[in-house]
C-alpha cells in the first residue's frame, strides 16, 4: 500500500448487518458459514466492505412472482 492508499474499510458485524438490512444474528450465521468473507483483527470479527460488496453483487435477483393486480 502506498502512502496515497487508505487503508480498506472494514465492517462491524452490526454494521453489515444494517448494509444488508438483516438481522445481527443472521449476519453471525452467514459469518460463520463463510457465506460472508471475514477476519478477525485481534478479538474483534470484521468484514471488508469489498468482500460483502462482492457477495451482495453475487446474489440472484429478487423475483416478484406475484401476479399483477
Amino acid at each position: 500500500m502506498s502512502s496515497h492508499e487508505l487503508p480498506e474499510l472494514m465492517l462491524t458485524i452490526p454494521e453489515t448487518a444494517a448494509v444488508m438490512k438483516i438481522s445481527k444474528s443472521f449476519a453471525k450465521k452467514l459469518i460463520a458459514a463463510g457465506t460472508v468473507p471475514s477476519v478477525l483483527v485481534g478479538r474483534c470479527r470484521r468484514v471488508r466492505l469489498s468482500d460483502l460488496e462482492a457477495h451482495i453483487a453475487a446474489l440472484p435477483a429478487a423475483r416478484n412472482d406475484a401476479p399483477a393486480a
